[in-house]
């Protein structure tokens, strides 16, 4: 059976839908086309790499992307077109005409993406709004619908939840051949304001000794901003991914680097984030690292029942130098915390856990 996904805005690798759901596919027997943006045509893991050239402008990637994306894959004509983005909602709708069945999975919350962007005018904001809600709602109509967060399902009644959880790897080093516990602290993912990056990045300002890792794209003007914002913590603050996209593989590597004190996701409070159970504390868990993380209700709910680590009020850093200062001093507890979240990664929270429920809906559709 032939799948074709489509993304115009991820890259072909990403870690959602080529590692885990591409790869996932392909190992079942699946013949998987993968259409996103890429170099080369080429074949990975089994999956066949389909390369769309990239658009720079916004506008054009939104209108011209979809009509390509369309003809490439009625050109491999699939048995079922899975698709990763709300603008590519139009085309998903004009396959089912052609008898195609459709799957939409929804990373994210799209809605509240749109309203926590204050770079797009008010007026212009509210109309994507509603663009987004009548698109998404007719998606419901006439598609499979897969969502990554349980509480999408207020929006999206019959989705199917899919989690982001982790791939369990076998290369994962601990570091447990009696190296200590470092001072070092790591912040893996994209890193941007919104996500932390000012709050991660000021650390080494105010904690004496402790040294900030972050490992993910971020522009070159918030480099220079967060090297800024540490003052005399300046050369505590270690950057990777200045203008460039961070591989989920060279950021498996990095977590086996240090024996680290704990993983980073001190968020400012966001309507988008409070209620994400973010991919990176399942990461952080699984590599037996401790999390620090903002004191959300889900994130706190999610942090005391595994006793996996420590939450902050994001707004206070005085909280956020004795919760690291707790752990500099009870390391012994800190290697406690990660071992209780890895334990917890390997049993319930892994990919593979998410694995079958995709499977099962391929299997359920053709059937």
């Amino acid at each position: 059976m032939r799948v074709i996904h489509l993304t115009s805005v991820h890259p072909w690798n990403d870690n959602r839908i080529f590692h885990k759901e591409c790869v996932s596919l392909a190992q079942k027997g699946f013949d998987v086309f993968l259409i996103a943006p890429a170099t080369e045509k080429k074949v990975v893991n089994d999956v066949h790499i389909i390369p769309l050239s990239e658009v720079k402008s916004r506008l054009l990637r939104i209108l011209v992307q979809p009509i390509r994306l369309f003809f490439k894959g009625m050109q491999l004509e699939g048995d079922i077109y899975h698709f990763h983005d709300p603008e590519l909602i139009p085309i998903a709708l004009f396959l089912r005409l052609f008898r195609k069945n459709v799957i939409y999975d929804i990373h994210e919350d799209n809605i509240s993406v749109i309203q926590a962007r204050p770079s797009i005018p008010w007026f212009f904001r509210n109309l994507l709004v509603i663009i987004v809600r009548i698109v998404e709602w007719l998606a419901q109509k006439g598609m499979h619908i897969i969502i990554a967060e349980s509480y999408y399902k207020r929006r999206f009644k019959n989705g199917l939840i899919i989690k982001n959880y982790p791939l369990i790897h076998n290369k994962i080093n601990l570091n447990e051949n009696n190296i200590s516990v470092t001072n070092a602290i790591i912040y893996t993912g994209k890193i941007t304001p919104i996500r932390g990056a000012l709050i991660h990045s000021s650390i080494p300002g105010y904690v004496p000794g402790v040294e900030v890792h972050m490992v993910g794209e971020h522009t070159s003007a918030l480099r220079e901003e967060m090297l800024n914002n540490t003052r005399q913590g300046r050369n505590k603050l270690l950057l990777m991914g200045t203008d460039d996209f961070v591989s989920p593989s060279i950021i498996q590597d990095y977590y086996s680097k240090h024996k680290w004190l704990a993983g980073l996701a001190i968020f400012p409070f966001s309507d988008h984030y409070k209620e994400k159970e973010l991919t990176k504390f399942f990461e952080y868990m699984l590599n037996g690292i401790p999390i620090i993380c903002s004191n959300f209700p889900v994130w706190n709910k999610l942090v005391e029942k595994e006793k996996c680590g420590l939450t902050v009020n994001p707004n206070d850093p005085q909280d956020i130098k004795e919760k690291i200062e707790y752990l500099l001093n009870n390391k012994e507890e800190a290697i406690s915390m990660g071992a209780r979240g890895r334990a917890a990664v390997l049993s319930k929270y892994n990919w593979e856990s998410q694995e079958k429920k995709l499977i099962e809906l391929y299997e359920l559709i053709v059937s």
